[in-house]
């Protein structure tokens, strides 16, 4: 994605106070939205792609000229939060969560890189902690500016929102569409049956995945509900090959609980619906 900035006229760095920052962090790019609380608006959203710094500590030091130039990010908040975007994380039922095994969890699936520190949410509507990897040359950055942010991990707004918003008392399906990996969750009701994510190249890639998740949890293609979002921008394909396969999709948009600049364009802000989402649920 390239960069962009849409800030509304109405925004008022002496007023931060009253404002929120969201900011979203993966290996492909940095974004960040300002929410007015007191209007319940986002008056802000911009972003700056991460593609060409190749290593942990060269996207460190970009995200840091983007705080000494960018004034949005230069002024105190009344609460900073940040997602991080990664297909690198762990469920664990709270029963069996111990803190002090975060990096045996986790090292169960996936390579700690050396400069990857471990965060982690308590997620109260499926009572379990989510473990989740970040490198350490961001998270100093983001520290090093905003020294009480929260981290979040990208399946947080996801399982919360549906889990609080389900359309009903029956099977559906959630795909996030990422720059190269995937989430798929299964929701029966008010209950989580599966959350996982996938590595994709090619838009095949994406409906194997959906197919194979409807087949294994004998779903049916004509009858339940499949809910995407995220990166569809330019994915035309993709969405027909979604539309030929599957009978009841809906194409989300940006949480309707707020309200948006008539700056930010359509297909942009519907990529960052899970960063808007992530103000309804912390």
């Amino acid at each position: 994605m390239k960069d962009f900035s849409f800030v509304d006229e109405t925004i008022d760095l002496n007023r931060a106070h009253t404002y929120r920052l969201s900011i979203q962090f993966s290996l492909n790019g940095f974004s960040f939205s300002i929410l007015d609380l007191v209007r319940g608006k986002y008056i802000a959203l911009k972003h700056i792609s991460l593609v060409e710094e190749n290593t942990y500590d060269q996207k460190g030091e970009k995200i840091q000229e983007v705080f000494k130039s960018d004034p949005c990010l230069q002024v105190d908040y009344k609460k900073v939060a940040m997602l991080v975007v990664s297909p690198k994380s762990v469920l664990i039922p709270s029963s069996y969560f111990k803190q002090q095994d975060l990096a045996q969890y986790f090292k169960f699936h996936y390579d700690l890189q050396e400069l990857e520190e471990l965060h982690f949410n308590y997620i109260q509507a499926i009572e379990a902690y989510n473990i989740f990897s970040l490198p350490n040359p961001v998270s100093n950055v983001i520290i090093g500016n905003f020294n009480k942010t929260h981290f979040y991990h990208q399946g947080l707004p996801v399982i919360d929102y549906y889990i609080n918003n389900s359309p009903g008392n029956h099977t559906f399906c959630i795909l996030s569409v990422y720059e190269d990996f995937i989430d798929i969750a299964v929701f029966n009701g008010y209950k989580l049956h599966l959350y996982n994510s996938f590595y994709w190249s090619a838009y095949e890639d994406v409906l194997y995945y959906l197919l194979y998740a409807y087949k294994q949890l004998n779903l049916e293609l004509t009858e339940n509900e499949l809910y995407v979002t995220g990166n569809l921008n330019n994915k035309k394909e993709l969405k027909q090959m979604i539309n030929q396969y599957f009978k009841k999709v809906h194409f989300h948009k940006p949480p309707p609980e707020f309200t948006y600049s008539y700056t930010f364009k359509k297909d942009q802000s519907s990529h960052f619906t899970n960063l808007f989402r992530l103000n309804l649920c912390v």
